[in-house]
Protein backbone atom coordinates (compact mmCIF):
# COMPACT_ATOMS: atom_id res chain seq x y z
CA UNK A 1 0.00 0.00 0.00
CA UNK A 2 0.84 3.57 -0.64
CA UNK A 3 1.51 6.34 2.00
CA UNK A 4 -1.06 8.79 2.38
CA UNK A 5 -0.28 11.73 0.46
CA UNK A 6 -2.11 15.31 0.13
CA UNK A 7 -2.51 17.74 -2.88
CA UNK A 8 -2.89 21.72 -2.00
CA UNK A 9 -3.58 23.89 -4.32
CA UNK A 10 -5.07 28.00 -4.53
CA UNK A 11 -7.88 29.00 -6.69
CA UNK A 12 -8.07 33.28 -6.56
CA UNK A 13 -10.25 35.50 -6.79
CA UNK A 14 -14.66 35.95 -6.09
CA UNK A 15 -15.35 32.88 -4.56
CA UNK A 16 -19.14 31.26 -6.67
CA UNK A 17 -20.85 28.74 -5.26
CA UNK A 18 -22.98 25.98 -6.69
CA UNK A 19 -26.70 27.79 -7.96
CA UNK A 20 -29.73 25.81 -8.72
CA UNK A 21 -30.17 25.17 -12.13
CA UNK A 22 -32.74 27.93 -13.56
CA UNK A 23 -35.18 28.11 -16.46
CA UNK A 24 -36.63 30.74 -19.27
CA UNK A 25 -40.30 29.40 -19.17
CA UNK A 26 -39.14 26.72 -22.04
CA UNK A 27 -36.53 25.16 -20.81
CA UNK A 28 -33.71 24.07 -17.76
CA UNK A 29 -30.49 25.38 -17.87
CA UNK A 30 -26.85 25.36 -16.05
CA UNK A 31 -26.20 28.23 -14.12
CA UNK A 32 -23.17 29.80 -16.54
CA UNK A 33 -21.58 31.41 -13.69
CA UNK A 34 -21.28 27.70 -11.71
CA UNK A 35 -19.67 26.34 -14.73
CA UNK A 36 -16.83 29.07 -15.19
CA UNK A 37 -15.76 29.19 -11.70
CA UNK A 38 -15.96 24.68 -11.94
CA UNK A 39 -13.50 25.42 -15.17
CA UNK A 40 -11.26 27.84 -12.52
CA UNK A 41 -11.34 24.91 -10.11
CA UNK A 42 -10.04 22.41 -12.92
CA UNK A 43 -7.68 24.71 -14.35
CA UNK A 44 -5.83 25.36 -10.96
CA UNK A 45 -5.97 22.04 -10.23
CA UNK A 46 -4.56 20.89 -13.29
CA UNK A 47 -1.37 23.30 -13.02
CA UNK A 48 -1.18 21.78 -9.60
CA UNK A 49 -1.11 18.23 -11.29
CA UNK A 50 1.44 19.51 -14.12
CA UNK A 51 -1.92 17.72 -16.36
CA UNK A 52 -1.27 14.18 -15.03
CA UNK A 53 -4.70 12.68 -13.35
CA UNK A 54 -3.26 11.60 -9.48
CA UNK A 55 -3.22 7.73 -9.47
CA UNK A 56 -5.96 6.46 -7.10
CA UNK A 57 -7.49 3.45 -6.87
CA UNK A 58 -11.00 2.69 -6.04
CA UNK A 59 -9.84 1.78 -2.73
CA UNK A 60 -8.42 5.76 -1.97
CA UNK A 61 -10.50 7.12 0.63
CA UNK A 62 -10.40 11.06 -0.38
CA UNK A 63 -10.15 13.75 2.25
CA UNK A 64 -11.38 17.45 0.70
CA UNK A 65 -11.44 20.30 2.61
CA UNK A 66 -11.56 23.36 1.79
CA UNK A 67 -11.17 27.13 3.33
CA UNK A 68 -13.04 29.89 1.04
CA UNK A 69 -11.07 32.81 2.26
CA UNK A 70 -12.95 36.58 1.85
CA UNK A 71 -11.50 39.70 2.28
CA UNK A 72 -12.19 41.87 5.29
CA UNK A 73 -15.37 44.25 4.41
CA UNK A 74 -15.19 47.60 3.92
CA UNK A 75 -17.55 48.87 6.24
CA UNK A 76 -16.17 46.63 9.29
CA UNK A 77 -15.10 48.47 12.31
CA UNK A 78 -11.47 49.28 12.85
CA UNK A 79 -10.41 46.99 15.72
CA UNK A 80 -11.98 44.46 13.51
CA UNK A 81 -10.32 44.85 10.32
CA UNK A 82 -7.20 45.11 13.02
CA UNK A 83 -8.09 41.70 13.75
CA UNK A 84 -8.36 40.10 10.72
CA UNK A 85 -4.94 40.58 9.90
CA UNK A 86 -3.90 38.54 12.78
CA UNK A 87 -6.69 35.53 13.24
CA UNK A 88 -9.07 34.09 10.68
CA UNK A 89 -12.81 35.30 11.52
CA UNK A 90 -15.34 32.97 10.46
CA UNK A 91 -17.80 34.12 8.17
CA UNK A 92 -21.46 33.91 9.27
CA UNK A 93 -23.29 35.21 6.06
CA UNK A 94 -24.51 33.78 2.77
CA UNK A 95 -23.23 31.75 0.72
CA UNK A 96 -23.73 28.64 2.71
CA UNK A 97 -21.02 26.44 3.39
CA UNK A 98 -22.65 23.48 1.53
CA UNK A 99 -22.77 24.61 -2.29
CA UNK A 100 -19.31 26.12 -2.07
CA UNK A 101 -18.46 22.53 -1.30
CA UNK A 102 -20.51 21.14 -3.69
CA UNK A 103 -19.20 23.52 -6.44
CA UNK A 104 -15.71 22.19 -5.89
CA UNK A 105 -16.68 18.54 -5.51
CA UNK A 106 -18.13 18.64 -8.69
CA UNK A 107 -15.53 20.46 -10.35
CA UNK A 108 -12.66 17.83 -9.02
CA UNK A 109 -14.89 14.99 -9.51
CA UNK A 110 -13.41 12.99 -12.64
CA UNK A 111 -10.05 14.94 -12.29
CA UNK A 112 -8.83 14.50 -8.30
CA UNK A 113 -10.70 10.95 -8.44
CA UNK A 114 -12.78 8.76 -10.55
CA UNK A 115 -15.63 8.73 -8.30
CA UNK A 116 -17.18 11.61 -5.79
CA UNK A 117 -18.03 8.05 -3.94
CA UNK A 118 -14.59 7.60 -2.78
CA UNK A 119 -14.82 11.00 -0.59
CA UNK A 120 -15.38 10.22 2.90
CA UNK A 121 -14.52 13.36 5.18
CA UNK A 122 -15.43 16.82 3.81
CA UNK A 123 -15.01 20.24 5.27
CA UNK A 124 -15.37 23.75 4.56
CA UNK A 125 -14.43 26.86 6.71
CA UNK A 126 -15.95 30.13 5.52
CA UNK A 127 -13.40 32.87 6.96
CA UNK A 128 -12.26 37.01 6.53
CA UNK A 129 -8.72 36.89 6.35
CA UNK A 130 -6.46 39.76 4.87
CA UNK A 131 -4.66 36.69 3.11
CA UNK A 132 -5.25 36.71 -0.79
CA UNK A 133 -9.16 36.00 -0.99
CA UNK A 134 -10.55 32.90 -2.96
CA UNK A 135 -10.29 28.69 -2.15
CA UNK A 136 -8.01 27.21 -0.05
CA UNK A 137 -8.00 23.24 -1.35
CA UNK A 138 -6.44 20.41 0.67
CA UNK A 139 -7.39 16.70 -1.14
CA UNK A 140 -5.67 13.80 0.56
CA UNK A 141 -5.33 10.32 -0.30
CA UNK A 142 -4.97 7.29 1.73
CA UNK A 143 -5.08 4.10 0.60
CA UNK A 144 -7.37 1.43 2.13
CA UNK A 145 -6.65 -2.29 2.61
CA UNK A 146 -7.57 -4.45 -0.27
CA UNK A 147 -7.51 -7.49 2.00
CA UNK A 148 -7.07 -9.04 5.16
CA UNK A 149 -3.16 -9.22 4.72
CA UNK A 150 -2.73 -5.42 3.69
CA UNK A 151 -5.01 -5.05 6.69
CA UNK A 152 -2.67 -7.18 9.13
CA UNK A 153 0.43 -5.06 7.50
CA UNK A 154 -1.26 -1.91 7.79
CA UNK A 155 -2.01 -2.73 11.63
CA UNK A 156 1.29 -3.80 12.08
CA UNK A 157 3.00 -0.64 10.95
CA UNK A 158 0.83 1.48 12.74
CA UNK A 159 1.69 -0.15 16.42
CA UNK A 160 5.63 -0.13 14.93
CA UNK A 161 5.27 3.57 14.96
CA UNK A 162 3.13 4.16 18.09
CA UNK A 163 5.82 1.83 20.18
CA UNK A 164 8.75 3.97 18.76
CA UNK A 165 6.92 7.41 20.09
Amino acid sequence: MKKPYTIFFFVPGKIQPWQRSGQDGKAHFRQTATDKYQKCIQNALWVKLNGRYPNVSKNTAVTVAVNAVYAPLKGWRKWKKEAAKTDYIPKITRPDGDNILKTVLDALNGIAYPDDGQVSIMTCHKLHHVVTPGLYINIRYEEQPANEAEYEAMKAAKEAKEARI
